[in-house]
């Protein structure tokens, strides 16, 4: 379903995003990335997708919290050009929403548990 479909039908009240699958959002936000992005590289653009959409997650009800990691890039599946990268992501309860994980070596939108390469700086 595209974006403008999930507007249309949340104007009509026809979609509860509450209960969203956690399929659902991985799709809802791999179209929300395409949308802004296009056939663009993902590469450095972590805030640029991930500030907007946790926005648009929370007025659809989804409740969310940008984090920030940084990637360790001796344990990364692609190999990365500097050591350490400050990353932005979505936290979604106990799991974590990229927008742009395929500058990783993921799919293009990943959710799931916290990969080991992605450190948490504190």
């Amino acid at each position: 379903m595209s974006l403008y479909l999930y507007g249309l039908y949340t104007l009509l009240g026809l979609v509860n995003f509450e209960n969203m699958n956690e399929q659902e959002i991985k799709q809802f936000a791999l179209e929300y990335r395409e949308g802004l992005l296009g056939n663009k590289s993902s590469h450095s653009m972590c805030w640029v997708v991930t500030q907007p959409l946790s926005l648009l997650l929370q007025e659809i009800g989804i409740d969310n919290e940008i984090v920030c990691y940084d990637i360790d890039s001796s344990r990364s599946v692609q190999p990365l050009e500097c050591e350490v990268v400050e990353h932005y992501c979505i936290k979604i309860s106990r799991k974590i929403l990229d927008p742009t994980a395929d500058q990783f070596g993921l799919d293009k939108v990943f959710f799931g548990n916290r990969p080991i390469w992605y450190v948490d700086p504190n």
